[in-house]
């Protein structure tokens, strides 16, 4: 058989190159029509606000024509011919508001009659040529209310919009119109509250094609006909109800806009966002999505470089000058995004990272081919793992959002346990682990450092790991701690490859490897970084010295935290206790993350799984089969995890079911709600196979009386 064509590392820089930039193209993609549907949301919600609006307004008006007529006949029957008698009472009839300005009587040549008010010079025939709102009714016009185009008191005066309606005599003949002049600025008061933040835009029109109302006002606008727009001419024939995009007429910008075109009158209100408004927000995301592309590329570019490198050695400097660059001018940038990302990617890797360890349960048994493919499995998703939380807390920091505690903090017990997690690595590399400690009592177990617990056991980890990874087998790390004064110094020192000047130099930048990235340990960048920014968190000093091919020392210094009474129990990443038996109940929407939990609680004897997809159907689930325990997702579909909390502390027959959380979400904010909420434990996706079980058998067990 011919071998299998392997790809170079040309081509898998180049694919991958084209993958991001296809995700990132879609997710802007994605963004961009987001926010176009919520604006074609927002519009057709305004529009239909303005249409309910617009006809109550104009029912009064019409309401009030009626009521105008019905006086007109009242003295037609009492033969009062008075026109200043028909003033007085047409002028009763003008709303409080001021809808209406004046209503006036024009006999049947156009006229006029009576008048309240005054009213715009047009309102009379000229040259035997009827107003618009007066020859409908001339020639017959079926409507009981015709409009007119609107009108200015004054060159410079207040515009107003005239309503007709028929007077008809008793025998049926035709005496002319009463016309309601109604004020725009009435209607534009309201629609000032509506319009959609600067370039915003809210009208009615008359089908015709002339602007009523425009917000904001618009005096050109209101002086022409538009019924050559867009929207008299295309849309409003094939659509009385519609949401388009496209410049609007009288200034050619850009807008997304709703009309609706009220069924009773020959009006059409519209309600405009404007395009560059709505997608402002999308242009920013849009941003920075590239410039993180560009980083991406800049950076799968550099790796490419640095294999081409082994071929043109020439080239290397070049190489690596141009990716530290580039890394140093974004990583802020790739920071935030990466934070912002870090919750999707701990639900697949809860997947990748569970299944392999669930695998590597059953995999003795396999050929040593794919249980090697097995372990490389795993240990990449560890690496991403570590990647993930170290890039979210680096974030957190960077935001100030990560809260550190200041209370006292046994030396010797922190050290011996970070010196322990790091002992498996330590015998695989082969160098050995020493640490030299105050030890002579009563003094040893009593020195303490003003300190947050769990992150001084994260700093020091890491350094002893970086003392392992970076040394040579037969090689040592020392860890020593003495109290000086008022400060407690402790400090991790290993004889492996040291670092030169100029590396020291680029030690805390960003996701900088120094120059190791082809070597065989792992690393991120970003793990000092870290180190100094908790040390400082933790109002203590960080020293670093080192000297190529013969070590590092790291010296960090804390604030002295007194003598403490009894030994602390520190945090420690696996609680183990006595064995339970008992029913779970697991509330997680995710299918593929109640499958996880499935096969990881399968092996545990005596424990029974119940799954619920939602908060509801948990709850309902909960109250029937009462659990020993509830695992319980913080993102449910219909209820989110302290409102399912609160429910079963709430309610008499699950109060007493102790409930742990197990979320993708690693925020602090998260965990103390939902510890507020009740949950007596607090667990992070990807999950420790192990743990899990260890933690689920441990509140299943009884409680020791």
């Amino acid at each position: 058989m011919s071998a299998r064509p392997r790809l170079g590392p040309a081509a898998l820089v180049g694919l991958s190159a084209v993958v991001l930039t296809a995700l990132i193209g879609y997710k802007s993609w994605r963004e961009h029509q987001t926010a176009l549907n919520i604006a074609r949301a927002q519009t057709q919600s305004f529009a239909s606000a303005l249409e309910e609006q617009s006809r109550q307004t104009l029912h009064r008006v019409a309401g009030t024509l009626r009521q105008a007529d019905d006086v007109l006949a009242q003295l037609r029957a009492l033969n009062v011919t008075d026109a200043a008698e028909a003033g007085r009472r047409l002028a009763a009839l003008l709303p409080a508001d001021r809808l209406i300005h004046a209503f006036a009587v024009l006999d049947a040549g156009g006229r006029v009659r009576v008048s309240t008010n005054t009213v715009p010079r047009e309102a009379a025939a000229a040259g035997g040529v009827l107003p618009d709102y007066h020859a409908p009714h001339a020639r017959g016009a079926d409507r009981e209310v015709v409009f007119g185009a609107p009108r200015q008191l004054s060159p410079q005066g207040d515009w107003l919009l005239p309503m007709s309606r028929r007077i008809t005599l008793p025998g049926g003949a035709w005496d002319g119109v009463i016309v309601a002049w109604v004020r725009p600025h009435y209607l534009q008061g309201f629609y000032d509250t509506l319009i959609g933040g600067q370039d915003g835009i809210v009208a009615l029109f008359l089908t015709s094609g002339w602007a009523a109302v425009t917000s904001p006002l618009d005096d050109a606008a209101m002086r022409r006909n538009w019924s050559d727009a867009a929207l008299f001419r295309e849309h409003m024939p094939q659509w009385p109800t519609g949401t388009v995009r496209g410049p609007t007429s009288h200034d050619q910008m850009d807008r997304i806009y709703s009309y609706r075109v009220l069924n009773e009158y020959p009006v059409v209100v519209t309600f405009g966002l404007s395009s560059d408004a709505v997608l402002a927000g999308w242009r920013r995301s849009a941003a920075w999505d590239g410039l993180l592309l560009a980083l991406a590329l800049a950076v799968l570019g550099g790796g490419a470089w640095t294999l081409a490198r082994r071929e043109q050695g020439r080239q290397e400097a070049e190489r690596a000058q141009a990716q530290m660059h580039a890394a140093q001018e974004a990583s802020h940038a790739k920071t935030e995004f990466l934070a912002r990302m870090s919750h999707e990617l701990r639900t697949p890797l809860n997947a990748v990272l569970g299944f392999a360890q669930l695998l590597e349960d059953h995999a003795r048994s396999w050929p040593q081919e794919p249980r090697q493919h097995l372990r490389l499995l795993h240990e990449g998703a560890q690496h991403l793992q570590a990647l993930v939380s170290d890039v979210m807390d680096v974030a957190s920091i960077e935001a100030g959002r990560l809260d550190v505690a200041r209370r006292p903090v046994p030396v010797v017990q922190v050290v011996e346990s970070s010196v322990a997690m790091c002992a498996g690595a330590a015998v695989a590399a082969g160098v050995r682990l020493q640490t030299r400690l105050p030890s002579t009592p009563p003094e040893g177990n009593t020195i303490t450092v003003t300190a947050d617990a769990t992150r001084l056991r994260q700093v020091l980890a890491n350094l002893v790991s970086n003392g392992i990874k970076y040394n040579h087998p037969g090689g040592q790390v020392v860890v020593t701690a003495v109290r000086i004064g008022e400060r407690v110094r402790i400090e991790v020192e290993d004889d492996g490859l040291g670092m030169t000047d100029e590396q020291q130099r680029q030690l805390f930048t960003p996701y900088d490897r120094l120059g190791r990235e082809g070597g065989t340990a792992r690393g991120t960048g970003i793990g000092l970084v870290l180190v100094r920014q908790l040390v400082t968190l933790m109002s203590g000093s960080l020293e670093i010295r080192s000297e190529a091919d013969r070590g590092t020392r790291v010296t960090i210094e804390l604030p002295f935290g007194g003598e403490a009474l009894e030994p602390a129990i520190l945090p420690s990443p696996l609680a183990t206790g006595p064995q339970g038996i008992g029913l779970v109940l697991y509330i997680e929407d995710e299918p593929v993350n109640r499958l996880l939990v499935q096969e990881t609680l399968r092996s545990c004897p005596g424990v029974e799984l119940l799954l619920a997809e939602t908060g509801h159907e948990g709850l309902s689930l909960a109250r029937e089969r009462r659990p020993g325990l509830v695992l319980l997702d913080m993102q449910l579909p219909d209820l989110d995890g302290p409102q399912v909390l609160a429910a079963l502390r709430s309610d008499p027959a699950t109060r007493h079911i102790p409930v742990a959380v197990l979320s993708a979400s690693a925020m602090s904010t998260d965990i103390a709600r939902a510890q507020a909420a009740g949950a007596v434990a607090y667990w992070t996706k990807p999950i420790d196979v192990s743990a899990l079980r260890a933690q689920v058998q441990r509140l299943l067990a009884p409680a020791e009386v």
